[in-house]
């Protein structure tokens, strides 16, 4: 992986952490009787993921330049 693919992906990942947890912001509390429109558990879990890959990402970006 190039540094330039590896500072895409990390871009990706950034902006995907961000847009899901602007989502669970937005739907965070909710009238009675209505759904939230997405699984909290399953968002939380997608949120720690990505954020796992990005350590492992800017580890491989700091590791290459080193």
């Amino acid at each position: 992986m190039t540094i330039k693919q590896a500072l895409k992906q990390k871009n990706k990942l950034i902006k995907q952490i961000g847009e899901n947890i602007k989502l669970m912001q937005e739907y965070n509390s909710i009238e009675v009787g209505n759904e939230r429109p997405y699984s909290s558990v399953e968002l939380l879990t997608k949120i720690s993921e990505d954020t796992k890959e990005l350590a492992k990402l800017k580890t491989k970006i700091h590791n290459s330049l080193s």
